[in-house]
């Protein structure tokens, strides 16, 4: 027993001699990786985000470096032949290697835990007690992985087409099958509830890890052992012509198979039965009016989206909608319209506040427009390079024969607090943020009146069915795809000449923009906590209503979702910001008032901080 103890001790030694370089190496890799995860920590929510993170990406690169270095390293290189000729079992020698592995991956998981308790605990009250809940399902996520790393490990030649197998089961299953692994046992271990670490994992995560391990486990150690050790050393060498030419027509026949199927499968349309819709050329639209929302309002809306839809759907030449449905949401601000996400249905659901009478009509038709052109492009139409015609185009729809609405979006963007540009117009997602949702609609429609007055509606419509069009799904649309600046110039149209009109008739569509001037003032609340308080002035005098909009930022952040800004509504000269912020930490700052004249939210300040 001591001679064996005392073998098992050399051979941990010898591992570390061996491997220890690369193992700590990656590990220092994987510390600044960590130091990453948690300067964001506070985007993805949650107190052990970065832990989540961290054991999805660095621990799983961990396991895969282990089993290489331990169990592949070894076989390919016959060293594995001096270790059987050492007095110990080759089940206690594969034993010894899975055990230093589990410590391995262990370690870094525990280091990453405890890192990421004391950067929570710096500026949170956070007990040992409650932290320890995040730990339990890391390490047992972790023994999952390095078990199946292990046993693939063994596998030599054939590892990669086990990993290969794998993920297309994994993808197939997802894609083609409905089954989404992310939601079976035990990949709750790692699910959203690691992040917030409130509570022991599930019974069922941790009988399906230990089941995993088990099952793993066993494996490689059968193929360690099996025909005293023959059957792993003999798949340590390398593939021969005929199972190389094998391996890659399985993988060719699984990937034509996959992608047939992939592309005959229609996912289902999404049905809302009491929105009352109406079937049309483009397919059914209703209105799902609540509490507040007479018969007459909500069938005047439904007629007028119903002749939006049908009449953008039919211009753009796309195929008849799934569904497009407006529910009413109480509570929402008049000016805010949010997006459903479906999931796997198809079709477009907004919601909006249909019950407040102030309730922006005309910025509520544009944005269901949005939606619908997105949906059809896959959200290509989103980049940056022809966002502004999309967010133009729908704008102006939603205003034709309109001549009062057509002179109000005219009012806002001769208000605008930014002058279009060659610049501003390239990077139309960061002006768009600084103009706010009022103010950049106004300038898009600006553009595109200017662009339609160059060519003509019809030129206009053709250019961006071109360049909207339906995606292939596939490498040609980022290789082969139409662009707009070259569409454009093939029509005798340069960008800097169509920005330089549109600037022009924006300053003649009215008076500039109201005097505000809004203002962050960064209170020290001790140590390196710090409150953030908003104020507001028109023309020098204090502004007693407006919204005060903050939110955590990543270093190269530049552009944040609506429901990602923590709001708070001032009814009074200065308001504090929700939540504390800690020194040094990059803040996103906006102030917004509501503008009767221009009869929406305007934005009227906004910034990018690093907190001192």
């Amino acid at each position: 027993m001591t001679l064996r103890l005392f073998v098992v001790r050399r051979l941990i030694e010898k591992e570390l001699r061996e491997h220890g370089w690369v193992l700590g190496a990656l590990g220092l890799l994987a510390g600044v990786g960590l130091a990453v995860q948690l300067a964001r920590a506070d985007e993805a929510g949650g107190r052990f985000s970065a832990l989540r993170g961290f054991v999805l990406v660095w621990g799983s690169l961990g396991a895969l470096v282990a089993g290489n270095r331990l169990v592949v390293r070894e076989y390919t290189g016959r060293t594995q032949l001096f270790l059987e000729a050492l007095p110990i079992g080759r089940a206690r020698v594969a034993s010894a290697k899975w055990l230093f592995g589990l410590a391995w991956v262990w370690g870094l998981t525990a280091a990453a835990w405890a890192a990421t308790w004391a950067f929570v605990a710096h500026t949170a009250s956070l007990a040992i007690a409650d932290a320890a809940f995040a730990l339990p399902p890391a390490l047992a996520w972790m023994a999952a992985v390095w078990s199946v790393c292990f046993a693939a490990g063994l596998l030599g030649r054939y590892r990669l087409l086990f990993w290969t197998i794998a993920a297309g089961l994994a993808l197939g299953l997802d894609q083609l099958g409905g089954v989404h692994l992310a939601e079976l046992p035990p990949a709750g271990l790692v699910s959203e509830r690691l992040s917030v670490a409130g509570a022991w994992p599930r019974p069922v995560d941790l009988a399906a890890a230990g089941a995993v391990v088990a099952l793993a486990s066993l494996a490689g150690l059968w193929l360690a052992t099996a025909g005293e050790g023959a059957i792993a050393t003999t798949l340590s060498g390398r593939m021969t012509s005929r199972e190389r030419l094998t391996a890659a027509s399985a993988a060719l026949v699984g990937l034509v198979l996959f992608t047939a199927l992939a592309k005959d499968r229609q996912r289902p349309p999404f049905r809302l039965a009491s929105a009352g819709a109406r079937d049309t050329p483009a397919g059914p639209v209703g209105v799902l009016a609540g509490d507040g929302v007479t018969p007459e309002r909500a069938a005047a809306l439904l007629g007028t989206l119903e002749g939006d839809v049908t009449s953008f759907v039919e211009a753009m030449g796309m195929p008849p909608l799934p569904g497009v449905y407006v529910v009413s949401q109480g509570g929402l601000d008049p000016d805010v319209v949010v997006r459903v996400p479906l999931g796997e249905r198809d079709g477009v659901v907004m919601q909006a506040n249909l019950a407040d009478p102030r309730l922006d009509a005309l910025g509520l038709r544009s944005l269901v427009l949005h939606a619908v052109m997105a949906e059809h492009t896959r959200d290509r139409g989103l980049q940056e390079d022809r966002h502004w015609l999309l967010d133009g185009l729908t704008m102006r729809w939603a205003a034709r024969g309109d001549p009062e609405a057509r002179a109000l979006l005219r009012r806002r963007a001769a208000a605008a607090p930014l002058a279009l540009s060659p610049l501003t117009v390239a990077r139309w997602d960061e002006t768009f943020e600084r103009a706010g949702a009022c103010f950049g609609a106004a300038l898009g429609f600006t553009l595109v009146d200017a662009l339609v007055d160059a060519l003509g509606e019809a030129a206009v419509l053709d250019v961006t069915r071109r360049v909207l069009g339906r995606p292939r799904g596939d490498v040609r649309d980022a290789l082969f795809e139409p662009k707009l600046e070259r569409e454009l110039a093939a029509l005798g149209v340069s960008v800097p000449q169509l920005v330089g009109r549109a600037e022009a008739a924006r300053r003649a569509g009215g008076p500039a923009g109201p005097g505000y001037e809004g203002a962050v003032e960064v209170l020290d609340q001790g140590g390196r906590q710090r409150r953030l308080r908003f104020s507001l002035r028109r023309d020098g005098e204090p502004v007693a209503r407006f919204s005060g909009l903050s939110a955590r930022a990543g270093p190269w952040e530049t552009y944040l979702r609506e429901d990602e800004l923590a709001r708070v509504d001032a009814r009074e000269a200065r308001a504090l910001a929700s939540g504390v912020f800690a020194a040094g930490e990059r803040v996103f700052l906006a102030i917004e008032v509501d503008d009767e004249a221009l009869g929406c939210r305007v934005r009227v300040h906004q910034a990018w901080q690093v907190l001192q």
